[in-house]
């Protein structure tokens, strides 16, 4: 999809520098796609402890960090 964006340089150049991608298309997808992976993380964070998965042996508590 041809799509023409007005892009602000202080943003991409600091991108570029950090991720040590060359190419503003590539740059562009990343983000897509890192935006796109925080919001699913998030979507399932959000459910932390909503869910339950079966039953739970006794004397454990919810969470079960170690």
């Amino acid at each position: 999809m041809a799509t023409n964006l007005e892009l602000n340089n202080d943003l991409v150049f600091r991108a570029m520098e950090l991720t040590g991608i060359r190419k503003k298309k590539a740059l562009v997808e990343e983000a897509l796609r890192t935006l796109i992976r925080q919001t699913e993380q998030r979507e399932v964070r959000d459910l932390r402890g909503r869910l339950v998965w079966g039953e739970r042996p006794a004397g454990t508590k919810r969470g079960g960090g170690a």
